[in-house]
């Protein structure tokens, strides 16, 4: 759904800046090149941050089965507030007693069950249709042109 939607428009909005501030007029000349190198070790950097992160309250409330670290991680990042704590918990715990309310789907039910069917259907000929697109061969196209090898 959304979150892989997101991705992927952050995974072309990444591809956009790469392309704009490579451009030889701004960092992509011989001389700045070391300059545009170095804009990857930001998310670098974010990304080893991540592992001093806490983890997700509702991580540890409904995956871990864990309530009372995920109230602890909920001290730690709402503050004290009881009020406001078992506020969330009661969030998670109505979460988690519909989850586990809701029917495992199978991977044999993707094929054999028609409500189900039918949208997998739909993405797989729209990720079909994609790679028709030529979106790969337009984001590539720097690489041709720099080699001078118009395919």
């Amino acid at each position: 759904g959304s979150a892989g939607t997101l991705s992927q428009v952050i995974i072309v909005l990444g591809i956009l800046v790469t392309n704009v501030i490579g451009l030889k007029e701004i960092l992509g000349s011989e001389e700045r090149w070391p300059i545009l190198v170095t804009f990857m070790f930001v998310p670098s950097l974010a990304h080893i941050g991540l592992f001093f992160a806490a983890e997700s309250p509702k991580y540890l409330y409904i995956e871990k089965n864990n309530p009372e670290l995920a109230r602890e991680t909920l001290k730690r990042l709402r503050g004290n507030d009881e009020n406001l704590i078992n506020a969330e918990i009661k969030i998670l715990d109505d979460e988690k007693i519909a989850m586990d309310s809701q029917k495992e789907v199978s991977w044999g039910d993707l094929f054999t069950v028609p409500s189900l069917r039918h949208p997998l259907i739909i993405a797989v000929c729209i990720h079909i249709a994609q790679q028709f697109s030529g979106i790969n061969a337009v984001s590539c196209k720097g690489i041709f042109r720099s080699q001078r090898a118009f395919l």
